[in-house]
C-alpha cells in the first residue's frame, strides 16, 4: 500500500475563534475558510497545555506535560536532553524510520534553539534570538542577511515584542520577504526536490490551497496602516513606505495618492475624516 504524503501546517498564537468560516464575522480568513469547506473542523478539541513549548513537545511525543515534564517555556531547558528516552521517539524521527523523507520549516521553539527533533532538513525561523550565534544560524535571518542585506538592520524580523507584543503589527519587510513567504517558498523547494513534482506546478498548487500571499486586500491593509502612522505623526514617509511594502517613496506616493487622493507629504483635503498634516519632518514626495 502506497504511503500517503503528509503536510502538517501549524500556526502560532492563533486563537480558536479567529476563523471566519467558524463564526468570526469581523475578520477575513479566505484560505482557512477554504480548508474548512474542503476538510474537517474539529471544534471541540483541546490542547494539553496552552503554552508554546509544552504544547509543541506534546505534538512531538504524543505525551502530556506530566510525562514530558514541560509545563512552561523555561521547563524545557532541563527536560529536552532526556525527552526521547522518557517519552519515545519524536514524531518526525519516527516518520523517517517508517520510510518518509522529512523536513521542518519555521518556528520550532526548542531548548536549545537548534535541538534535533528528528527532521532530515530543519530550517529555523525563530521569533527571538538569544544571542548573535543563534541569529547567524537561523535560516530565515540568514536569508535576509545574505540575499536582502538592506533589511538586516531590523532587530526583530517577525515583529516587535515587549509592550508591542499583543498589538497588531504590520511587517516592516516587503511581502515577498516576510517569514510566511519565505516558509512557503522553502516548502515548495523541498517538496519539488523530494517528491519530484514540477516546481511551477507545485507553487501553483500552494496558491490554490493557501491562496495568494499578495492581494488587493493585503495591500490595502498595509496602505491603511501606513496612512494611520502618518496621520498620527509616528513615522516618516520613508518608514511608512517600508511598512506599506514599497522599496522607494516614489512608488509609495503614487499608490497612496491613487487610493486616498492626496500625497503623504501633503495635508489631507478639507472634509476628510482627519485633516491634520503628516509628520512635519517627513521627506517630501513630488508629483
Amino acid at each position: 500500500m502506497r504511503k500517503p504524503n503528509v503536510l502538517f501546517v501549524m500556526t502560532d498564537q492563533q486563537r480558536w475563534d479567529t476563523i471566519a468560516a467558524l463564526g468570526n464575522g469581523i475578520i477575513r480568513t479566505p484560505n482557512m475558510d477554504r480548508l474548512v469547506r474542503r476538510g474537517v473542523a474539529c471544534t471541540n478539541a483541546y490542547t494539553t497545555c496552552p503554552v508554546c513549548l509544552p504544547a509543541r513537545y506534546t505534538i512531538r511525543t504524543g505525551r502530556e506535560p506530566a510525562r514530558t515534564g514541560v509545563f512552561n517555556n523555561p521547563d524545557s531547558v532541563h527536560q529536552s536532553a532526556t525527552m526521547e528516552a522518557r517519552c519515545g521517539t519524536f514524531l518526525a524521527r519516527q516518520m523517517g524510520q517508517l520510510g518518509y523523507r522529512t523536513f521542518g520549516i519555521g518556528k520550532f521553539h526548542t531548548r536549545p534553539w537548534d535541538q534535533d527533533v528528528g527532521f532530515e532538513t530543519q530550517l529555523h525561523s525563530e521569533e527571538l534570538y538569544e544571542d548573535a550565534r543563534q541569529r547567524q544560524g537561523d535560516a530565515f535571518a540568514r536569508f535576509i542577511r545574505t540575499q536582502h542585506p538592506e533589511y538586516d538592520w531590523i532587530d526583530m524580523l517577525q515583529g516587535e515584542r515587549a509592550e508591542m507584543y499583543y498589538v497588531p503589527q504590520m511587517s516592516p519587510l516587503p511581502e515577498a520577504l516576510t517569514v510566511e513567504s519565505w516558509a512557503a517558498d522553502r516548502a515548495v523547494e523541498q517538496l519539488a526536490r523530494r517528491v519530484g513534482i514540477n516546481r511551477r506546478k507545485l507553487a501553483l498548487g500552494f496558491k490554490i490551497l493557501f491562496g495568494e500571499t499578495v492581494g488587493e486586500y493585503q495591500r490595502d491593509v498595509r496602505l491603511e496602516f501606513a496612512r494611520r502612522m502618518l496621520e498620527d505623526r509616528t513615522a516618516s514617509v520613508t518608514y511608512a513606505a517600508t511598512v506599506a511594502g514599497y522599496s522607494d517613496v516614489g512608488s509609495f506616493g503614487k499608490a497612496f495618492k491613487a487610493k486616498y487622493g492626496w500625497l503623504p507629504s501633503q495635508s489631507r483635503p478639507a472634509g476628510s475624516r482627519r485633516a491634520r498634516a503628516p509628520k512635519s519632518n517627513a521627506s517630501p514626495i513630488s508629483e
